[in-house]
């Protein structure tokens, strides 16, 4: 019990050369979260509108110390950070995972194996201490079983004892009862052989009737199983020749059909050559020969492919998500940038020089128009520039420059994902 108290209420951690990815598990589903970078000393600030089991505690080397704080059903993690380390957030529904590197996070980071990662981590460790405990208990019930072992020793050698002395006293009453009873079965044995003599005189007529009773009963058992193999085949002989007709019915009407058809066919044949004719006498001569007169035909109505091809079945395709808009407002307090989407995607969002990055994945289709450049400096705006660039057929990588110390919040609105950089203000 208290492994599993440790395991699933510290932070979850996997490190690779030079990163560590923590693993944050939250209550609410989606997570809407904000994070921004302090100094003196350096620092990462989280905050989320959710409550999450994890406790606070250092988790590596780049990531000197944790602390962790509730107010009002929201959690504030501050993570003290050596200087000039990099941080990334990649979130699904009620999951964010928090990246530290010394270096800039420049290669595409994916949730779903890093999520798995932590999920075989967290296995093996279940099953490490699992192992532990089953070897603990293992000697617990060795030494239980020694001692129980020595107990029942004890206990038997004085059942022996005890069972000794009643084992005389038993042998004796039983010879006794023997003896009586050898006695009893031989008077018993005497009445038994007068009343065999009796009753084998009179159960001999009785055993003659049964067995006459059991003949005629076989008997008309076999008589019925006649009777209902001779119905089976009749039904049998009925269906074959309402088969055979069947067979004959159809023979007869597909010829009939063939028939028909060759005499439409011959007099469509005949008809073409009257035609023919008619219009060989209307022809008009020229120095070249004859020019013949034109004719509209009218074409035959081609059948529908439903009509030709035998009926499927409609299998439907799963539907990845697809970006339909890219949005820029500038509110009073911060400034928030919309993304539209629809269907299911997969998102990082990272921190770079001179602003940030969200790399959009698993979308099939971006429209060209998406793809211009949005500068907002006239709005005099945490946001200078958004720059949307298609990295790959599956991947868009959204550039976004800011200002000097912004921080970002997260939020989902259905079909719409809000970033809102702002100016943070942290209150200790």
């Amino acid at each position: 019990m208290s492994f599993l108290f440790c395991l699933f209420f510290a932070i979850q951690t996997i490190s690779t050369e030079g990163e560590i990815f923590l693993l944050l598990n939250g209550d609410s589903d989606p997570i809407t979260f904000s994070s921004y970078r302090l100094t003196n000393p350096d620092r990462i600030v989280l905050e989320a509108d959710s409550s999450f089991l994890e406790s606070a505690e250092a988790v590596g080397d780049m990531v000197k110390e944790v602390k962790k704080s509730v107010k009002n059903g929201s959690t504030r993690f501050i993570f003290y950070v050596e200087p000039e380390t990099q941080y990334t957030i990649l979130n699904r529904k009620n999951v964010i995972i928090v990246g530290f590197s010394r270096q800039i996070f420049v290669n595409n980071i994916e949730f779903e194996p890093l999520y798995s990662g932590f999920v075989d981590k967290q296995n093996q460790e279940l099953l490490a201490k699992k192992r532990e405990e089953e070897a603990r208990l293992a000697e617990m019930k060795r030494i239980e079983e020694e001692k129980r072992l020595a107990e029942e020793k004890r206990l038997e050698e004085e059942r022996l004892a005890k069972a000794k002395i009643e084992e005389e006293k038993r042998l004796a009453e039983e010879r006794r009862l023997a003896e009586e009873r050898r006695i009893a079965e031989e008077k018993r044995r005497e009445e038994n052989e007068k009343a065999m003599v009796a009753a084998l005189l009179g159960n001999l007529e009785t055993e003659e009737k049964r067995i006459a009773e059991e003949k005629r009963i076989a008997e008309e058992k076999r008589i019925a199983e006649e009777k209902r193999i001779a119905e089976e085949k009749r039904i049998a002989e009925e269906k074959r020749i309402a088969e055979e007709k069947r067979i004959a019915e159809e023979k007869r009407i597909a010829e009939e059909k063939r028939i028909a058809e060759e005499k439409r066919l011959a007099e469509e044949k005949r008809l073409a050559e009257e035609r023919s004719k008619i219009e060989k006498k209307k022809a008009i001569a020229t120095e070249n020969g004859e020019v013949r007169s034109l004719k509209v035909v009218k074409a035959e109505k081609e059948k529908p492919l439903s009509e030709t091809m035998a009926h499927l079945p409609v299998r439907k395709l799963e539907r990845k998500g697809q970006l339909k808009n890219i949005f820029f407002r500038r509110f009073p307090e911060f400034s928030r940038i919309t993304v539209e989407v629809d269907g299911d995607i997969d998102y990082q969002f990272r921190e770079i020089i001179g602003g940030f990055v969200i790399d959009v994945n698993n979308f099939s289709k971006v429209p060209k128009r998406l793809l211009n450049i949005i500068d907002a400096r006239a709005f005099k705006a945490e946001v200078t520039y958004i720059y949307p660039q298609k990295s790959d057929e599956n991947r868009l990588k959204i550039y976004i420059k800011t200002k000097d110390g912004m921080a970002v919040r997260k939020s989902e609105e259905g079909k719409y994902i809000n970033f809102d950089f702002f100016k943070p203000t942290l209150e200790e």
